[in-house]
């Protein structure tokens, strides 16, 4: 099985393509249009043990959540969802591990932001 995700470009991503010349594109892209670029979408490949915890029932929920309200605190993701903060912002670390959602800091508050648009499947 082969599992590919299409996710929104991260500070992150540009932050190394500083040290990479092959991503010399990307980062002057960033440099001339700002945030702007964090819109952008990137496909990569992502191990089968990401893609078997990306589909359990409590993270699928929790992406849901996340895709249909932009700008939820976490602890108000956890009120929604019926589940304590400790294990919301744990799976939110296990998505921001892998560049599928990224965090803003909104005052004292990290809001999650979901990077994650597609995943896709492959057998054979």
């Amino acid at each position: 099985m082969r599992a590919v995700v299409e996710r929104e470009l991260t500070r992150e991503d540009f932050d190394s393509a500083v040290r990479e010349a092959k991503f010399e594109k990307l980062y002057l892209m960033y440099e001339e249009e700002g945030d702007e670029a964090l819109h952008k979408t990137i496909r990569e490949e992502i191990p089968a043990d990401v893609v078997h915890r990306l589909l359990s029932k409590r993270m699928r929920e929790l992406v849901e959540v996340l895709s249909r309200s932009r700008g939820e605190s976490i602890t108000r993701l956890a009120s929604i969802l019926g589940r304590s903060v400790p294990n919301v912002y744990r799976d939110l670390k296990f998505l921001e591990k892998y560049k599928l959602v990224r965090f803003e800091e909104r005052g004292r508050e990290r809001v999650p932001t979901l990077t994650l648009k597609r995943i896709v499947l492959s057998f054979g």
